[in-house]
């Protein structure tokens, strides 16, 4: 689409009969260059990146789909709705604005595979050229229709309006798409172990434990009374750790030893 002087390219190439077959493949087109393109422009700025790895990015193509379809679909239908309201003298239907807002879009195929080269000015450079010739013929458009209006601040705000979505969309490509980097840092997340505890309480094997050595606690006189007798003597004897009553009983050898003393007895 070139821009010409006194020409409008809704009257001169898509009256009387719009088509939507241009406009659909021409966006879908536009929706994979920018996803596909965008991806390999993110590989070449991440090349020789020390400590980053490359990741394909698959959800570009669904954010582009969006938004190239919010703007062909929703631009032209406030358009539509502007013009008929301001009762303009050359009245388009939503079909014509769709047509002219799907054509209008083919310059950003090329564009969006140029983009891939990364210098910055010459993306610019791009944006400039493509914002220019597209925006410009659309703008042939409108205008006539609007020209007549009575508020000249309506008929230039809204000229004003589709130049800057235009340059929006643009900027946007190239921002989101081109410039933006997304890349992983090739770390591999692991676990945070939990810290082990300083100390932990002493727990009985056996919960039955702790009330079977208070028993034999406190058996353990009676034993002795019972075994050497009740002299003064057994009372001063060491308790033997372990299991008294049972060693007493199966006979088994035990022996209670205390440091000599004067006038003490070793068994």
């Amino acid at each position: 689409m070139i821009p010409r002087l006194q020409s409008n390219f809704i009257t001169d190439f898509v009256q009387p009969i719009p088509d939507l077959y241009g406009p659909f493949w021409i966006s879908v087109t536009l929706i994979f260059t920018t996803g596909i393109f965008g991806n390999l422009s993110k590989y070449v700025q991440s090349s020789g990146a020390s400590g980053q790895t490359f990741e394909n990015d698959f959800g570009l193509i669904t954010g582009a789909s969006t938004i190239i379809a919010l703007y062909v679909l929703v631009v032209p239908f406030i358009l539509y709705n502007v013009i008929w309201y301001r009762q303009a003298a050359i009245q388009y239907s939503y079909l014509e604005l769709l047509c002219a807002y799907g054509y209008s879009l083919t310059i950003f195929v090329p564009v969006s595979i140029l983009w891939v080269v990364d210098f910055e000015w010459f993306r610019w450079s791009l944006i400039a050229v493509s914002v220019f010739l597209s925006g410009a013929v659309l703008a042939n458009c409108i205008w006539p229709a609007l020209k007549n209006d009575s508020n000249k601040m309506i008929a230039f705000g809204t000229i004003g309006g589709i130049l800057f979505l235009h340059t929006l969309l643009a900027i946007g490509f190239k921002e989101y798409y081109f410039d933006a980097v997304h890349l992983s840092s090739g770390e591999v997340s692991r676990p945070v172990m939990p810290a082990k505890p300083t100390s932990l309480p002493a727990l009985p094997a056996n919960p039955n434990d702790t009330k079977e050595t208070t028993e034999e606690a406190k058996k353990a006189p009676k034993l002795k009374r019972d075994l050497f007798g009740d002299s003064a003597k057994a009372d001063s004897l060491p308790i033997v750790s372990g299991n008294v009553e049972s060693e007493a009983k199966t006979g088994a050898r035990m022996t209670i030893s205390t440091p000599l003393k004067s006038g003490g007895v070793k068994l």
